[in-house]
């Protein structure tokens, strides 16, 4: 297997302020474990020339605007990794100590139209670069009776930097949710009857674009409907 599959790692730092939005922050402050295929792209789009001047010969294509993405698929679920990518799709966090000791989250859809920022460092073995202005867009879990809960996350991003990674990782035994860990309910009440389920949250996030004179995003906003879509198997 290719040295930038093995070596690949992705990292995360919130961007904290309003005005810090867009900048990197780097390092990164969380580690995540990702599938293979999970990766971060730049797209530039080309805007061509279509004029008629009474000839054969096609004149070159322009620049046009960057369209930054970025996918983490097959995620496995844990309480230290899916906390952030919720918060930034959905905007707001209520944080509480309840017991004493245990701090409890409750997450959910903010009325900001203005969504949380990350930076998302990639390192791919052969080269790393940061994004910065990354933020989630929509998170897809799913779960079976035989596996571990998962989850694919998108993003949209604005900025791509070169990023010369320094960082010495350690990971520690990774703790999973588990199938038989999963609480299936039915209007309130426990249901073991389903097969396998998923659920979709997708805040219809879209990248701000003005004339700023640069080719890419200025903010991500939310200014559509939060949208809830899922489906489960069950056994009658």
């Amino acid at each position: 297997m290719p040295n930038s599959i093995v070596e690949k790692w992705f990292g995360l730092a919130k961007e904290s302020t309003v005005a810090s939005m867009g900048v990197a922050v780097t390092p990164p402050t969380k580690f995540i474990a990702v599938g293979a295929d999970s990766d971060f792209d730049n797209k530039l789009n080309l805007i061509e020339d279509e004029n008629v001047r009474g000839l054969m010969e096609r004149f070159a294509s322009q620049a046009g605007k960057l369209d930054g993405t970025g996918k983490i698929s097959s995620l496995d679920v844990m309480a230290d990794n899916i906390g952030e990518l919720l918060f930034s799709v959905l905007g707001t966090d209520d944080a509480a100590e309840a017991p004493a000791g245990v701090i409890t989250h409750v997450l959910e859809h903010g009325t900001d139209e203005q969504l949380p920022s990350y930076t998302v460092c990639v390192n791919r073995g052969l080269n790393a670069k940061s994004y910065a202005l990354a933020c989630v867009k929509s998170i897809a879990f799913s779960g079976a009776v035989d596996g571990k809960v998962k989850a694919d996350v998108d993003f949209i991003f604005a900025t791509e930097a070169e990023y010369v990674s320094a960082d010495v990782i350690v990971w520690p035994d990774p703790p999973p949710f588990m199938f038989y860990q999963t609480d299936f309910k039915i209007a309130g009440s426990s249901n073991t009857n389903v097969k396998d389920w998923k659920i979709t949250f997708d805040n219809t996030g879209i990248g701000l674009r003005t004339l700023n004179g640069t080719q890419k995003i200025t903010d991500v906003l939310s200014p559509g409907k939060f949208v809830v879509s899922g489906s489960f198997n069950i056994f009658f």
